[in-house]
C-alpha cells in the first residue's frame, strides 16, 4: 500500500469545534489551632477593618510545629532575606499555606506584612488556601468580608483550598450560592476548578450533575474535559453510568474533547465502535483532529484504512490543510480534499489550497488542474475559482 500521508488512496477534515457551603454555625474541620481565641476571633477582627498591628519580628515568631519537625522561622528568615524570584517567592507561598493550616492569624500577618503589592496577594491567597483546607467556613467568612475589588481572587482561593475536602466545599458552595444567589456562578466556577484540581473528579461531575442553574452545561463540559483528559477510562465508565439524557449530552462534548487532547488514537478507536450519529462524529472529529496535528503520518495512515465518510470528515480537512503538506506536496493536499464527503466543506477546502498554491506557484497551479484527469468538474471549477482571486477576497 501506498504511504498514506503522501500518497493516499483517497482524501478527507476540519477541527469539529465545540464546547459556594458553609453553615456560619461552626461547624467544620478541625485544625490544631481552632481552639484557640485568637484564631476564631481572627476573621471577625479583620472584616471590622480593625488595622493589624505590625507583625512580630520574625525571631520572635512562634506558631505551632510545623509537620514533620520543620523550624518555621528559620525557613521564613531564610525566605525573607532571599532575593526575589519567582522560584523563592512560591516557596514563601507554600511555607505560608502550610503554616495556614495549623496558626492563620500568623501566616495572615506575614502574607499582609508583604510589601510587594503583588507578591502580598499571592501569600494572602496561599495562606487562605491552607486556612481553607483546615477549616474551610472561618476561611470563606474572612473572604466575604474582604471589598469587593478582591472578592473574587481572594473566594476562588478559598474554595481550591476547601477541596481538600470535597463534602465540606460542595456544602460550602451552595450555602454561599444561597446567601450570595448573584455570586452563585462564580462560586461554581472555583469549585469545580479546584476540585479537578485536586482530582476529586467524581465529585465535581456529581455537583455538575445536581445544578440546577443555567450554567449546568458548562459544569459538567468542565467536569468531564479535565476527567478525562487525565482519566479517560474513567470518565468514560462515569459517563456511561449516567441516566441524565441532558447531562449525558453535556458531559460527553468534554468528555470527548478532554480525552483527544491525551490519548487521540484510544478515542479514535473507541469512535469507530459506536453507532452512526452525532456522538461518533464528534468523537472521531476531536480525535482526528488532534491525532494529524500530533502524528500526521499515523493518522493519516489509520484514516486511509476506512473508505470516504462524512464520520471522518474533519480528520481529512485536517490533513488536508496542513501546512507541511499543502506546501510541500499541495496536489497530495488536493487529493486528501477530493475525498471529503461534505460538498460545502470539500468546496471550502479545495478553494482554500487553490489560493495558497496560487501564491506560491500559479503556473504549476493552472498546470495541475489542466492536466490531471481524477478531477471532477465541480471541483476542477472550484480550483479555478481559488487559483484566479485574489487574496482576502
Amino acid at each position: 500500500m501506498k504511504n498514506a500521508f503522501f500518497a493516499p488512496r483517497w482524501s478527507t477534515v476540519s477541527l469539529f469545534g465545540l464546547a459556594a457551603v458553609a453553615f456560619w454555625t461552626g461547624r467544620q474541620a478541625h485544625s490544631p489551632s481552632l481552639g484557640n481565641p485568637v484564631v476564631r476571633e481572627f476573621p471577625a477582627r479583620l472584616a471590622a477593618g480593625v488595622a493589624m498591628a505590625p507583625p512580630e519580628p520574625v525571631a520572635a515568631i512562634n506558631p505551632a510545629p510545623l509537620p514533620g519537625g520543620i523550624d518555621f522561622v528559620a525557613r521564613w528568615r531564610r525566605l525573607s532575606a532571599a532575593p526575589r524570584t519567582p522560584g523563592s517567592e512560591r516557596e514563601m507561598a507554600a511555607s505560608l499555606e502550610q503554616l495556614a493550616t495549623l496558626d492563620p492569624p500568623q501566616a495572615m500577618a506575614l502574607a499582609l506584612a508583604e510589601a510587594n503589592l503583588r507578591l502580598r496577594d499571592d501569600l494572602r491567597n496561599a495562606v487562605l488556601r491552607g486556612w481553607a483546607s483546615a477549616s474551610p467556613d472561618a476561611a470563606a467568612a474572612w473572604a466575604m468580608a474582604q471589598p469587593a475589588g478582591s472578592r473574587s481572587s481572594v473566594m476562588e482561593a478559598v474554595l481550591a483550598g476547601a477541596a481538600h475536602q470535597p463534602d465540606q466545599a460542595i456544602r460550602l458552595t451552595a450555602h454561599l450560592s444561597a446567601e450570595r444567589p448573584e455570586l452563585a456562578s462564580d462560586f461554581s466556577r472555583y469549585l469545580i476548578s479546584g476540585l479537578t484540581d485536586q482530582g476529586a473528579y467524581a465529585s465535581a461531575a456529581q455537583f455538575a450533575t445536581a445544578d440546577t442553574s443555567e450554567h449546568r452545561t458548562a459544569w459538567l463540559n468542565t467536569a468531564f474535559y479535565q476527567w478525562s483528559a487525565h482519566q479517560p477510562q474513567l470518565a468514560l465508565a462515569a459517563w456511561e453510568g449516567m441516566a441524565d439524557p441532558g447531562a449525558r449530552v453535556a458531559a460527553f462534548q468534554g468528555l470527548v474533547i478532554g480525552w483527544a487532547s491525551a490519548a487521540p488514537s484510544a478515542l479514535a478507536a473507541y469512535a469507530t465502535a459506536l453507532p452512526p450519529g452525532e456522538n461518533r462524529q464528534l468523537a472521531l472529529g476531536q480525535a482526528l483532529t488532534q491525532w494529524v496535528g500530533r502524528d500526521p503520518a499515523g493518522a493519516s495512515q489509520w484514516i486511509d484504512r476506512f473508505d470516504p465518510s462524512g464520520d471522518l470528515d474533519p480528520g481529512v480537512m485536517a490533513v488536508a490543510t496542513m501546512p507541511a503538506l499543502a506546501e510541500v506536496r499541495p496536489e497530495v493536499a488536493v487529493g486528501w480534499a477530493q475525498s471529503i464527503m461534505d460538498p460545502g466543506l470539500r468546496t471550502s477546502t479545495l478553494r482554500t489550497l487553490a489560493l495558497q498554491w496560487a501564491q506560491r506557484d500559479p503556473a504549476a497551479a493552472r498546470r495541475y488542474i489542466a492536466t490531471t484527469a481524477g478531477l471532477s468538474s465541480d471541483d476542477r471549477a472550484t480550483l479555478l475559482d481559488g487559483v484566479n482571486s485574489k487574496p482576502g477576497m
